[in-house]
């Protein structure tokens, strides 16, 4: 049973999502991918040159001086030339091939699991003498390397070996990313590896994340209903949004963070719009994910009171970069989960220019978010403007609905674990079966 909890849970978060998006009114964006030119540029060898230069020469010459110039110039070319470079190239051309002192890094896999050992080994070619050969580890604590090139995982995480072979007059250096991992079953590995229902695995952290630059999720809308809903999946986040009206289109950027699902928990960040609309948001309103033109660029670290004694450790980042969707997910449980104080999101998104900053930021400040005076001194719920970048720190401001707290079913621990497996299972078979009798009726 704890074999099958991770891809289990994974499963389910994929239905869960799925099926949030089919109880809305489903609406699909053509996400135009920019148009890729390939240029390429032909270099042309110069052949009018050399039919040009024979040609005038001996026309010329011959004609001035036919008398001395053939005594003396044929008589020094021939007895020069041939004896001068015949004998220097071919006394280049051996030194060219030359190998220079190289090492180089080998190894079956670029993975070792917790607590377990791999052989790496160095290649060598171009010393002149056997080199020695030593290896080290740039973080000890994730994976370390015995003088044998023998690397054993500490934690989860990556790290570089880098290899240095030496002699008396030469050095060379060669490094390479070993990833540890935990240890995981076939099940597992296709979930990591083959990424699968649309999630990916970070090494760095030991978290899950949405393939967000293309994923499945792009294909639906996003409207406040999927919120409402959500709990009744096992889906219990809090959640905040600014609206705003930018460039004729009608804007939300949302922040989520709290439990999905019954084995993990983590936080998003989501940029939606529409054709502008005179009309006031409501809970059906439907808004479509970004599309590649107005991605934002962002980044996100959730960090988590794990003990509940104020002390906030960071759990996961995401990399500053092009999003419409920012998610990380984490294996584990929160202690409670409405409010989910007890995860605390740092984050900053980069507006498009000036004026998309300032309708932001007065929607944060709407919200109840705070303004600080610099950077390096953000508070809980605040926020500090450093030209079109937005730096902020989220924890307490929910505009969530309280609706169904899963608690209760995980406090039954792995019977809640199955029970909602064979929830998830019936009422996907529920939802292919009424999508297969909707297509009946269509056709």
């Amino acid at each position: 049973m704890q074999k099958l909890k991770k891809p289990i849970a994974l499963l389910l978060l994929s239905w869960m999502l799925l099926s949030v998006c089919i109880l809305g009114a489903a609406a699909t964006q053509d996400n135009p991918t920019d148009p890729q030119t390939v240029s390429s540029a032909l270099e042309s060898q110069p052949v009018s040159e050399p039919s040009d230069e024979p040609a005038s020469e001996p026309s010329s010459e011959p004609a001035s001086d036919p008398s001395s110039e053939p005594s003396s110039e044929p008589a020094s070319e021939p007895s020069s030339e041939p004896s001068s470079e015949p004998a220097s190239e071919p006394a280049a051309e051996p030194e060219t091939p030359q190998v220079q002192p190289q090492v180089s890094i080998t190894a079956d896999n670029i993975e070792v699991e917790l607590k377990k050992t791999i052989a790496m080994h160095a290649e060598v070619k171009g010393f002149a003498q056997t080199p020695s050969i030593t290896w080290k580890s740039d973080d000890p604590s994730v994976a370390a390397v015995d003088a044998n090139g023998r690397v054993t995982g500490k934690k989860i995480g990556r790290t570089a070996i880098t290899v240095t072979a030496k002699d008396g007059k030469s050095e060379a250096h060669d490094s390479m990313v070993i990833y540890v991992i935990k240890d995981r079953k076939s099940l597992q590995r296709m979930i990591e590896h083959k990424q699968v229902f649309g999630y990916k695995y970070s090494f760095r952290d030991d978290y899950y994340y949405t393939n967000d630059k293309n994923c499945w999720q792009s294909n639906y809308g996003f409207a406040k209903f999927y919120d409402l809903v959500a709990p009744y999946l096992l889906l219990e986040y809090d959640y905040v949004r600014v609206y705003f009206t930018y460039e004729n289109k009608d804007w939300m950027i949302q922040l989520w963070k709290g439990q999905y699902g019954l084995l993990f928990y983590g936080a998003e960040q989501g940029v939606y719009n529409k054709p502008h609309s005179d009309k006031a948001p409501n809970i059906f309103t439907m808004y479509n994910c970004a599309g590649k033109g107005d991605w934002l660029d962002m980044d996100m670290t959730l960090y988590h009171d794990k003990s509940g004694n104020g002390s906030y450790v960071r759990e996961l980042s995401r990399d500053y970069g092009k999003y419409w969707w920012c998610t990380g997910f984490k294996e584990g449980h929160l202690r409670r989960q409405e409010p989910a104080s007890e995860l605390r999101t740092v984050g900053t998104i980069t507006l498009k220019d000036a004026e998309m900053t300032r309708l932001f930021t007065d929607g944060l400040k709407q919200l109840g978010f705070g303004e600080a005076e610099s950077k390096d001194n953000i508070g809980l719920d605040a926020f500090y403007t450093d030209g079109n970048s937005v730096h902020f720190v989220w924890q307490n401001i929910n505009d969530a609905e309280t609706t169904m707290p899963i608690k209760y079913a995980a406090a039954l621990g792995g019977l809640g674990t199955v029970l909602a497996f064979f929830v998830g299972i019936f009422a996907f078979m529920a939802l292919a079966f009424a999508g297969i009798v909707l297509m009946i009726i269509i056709l």
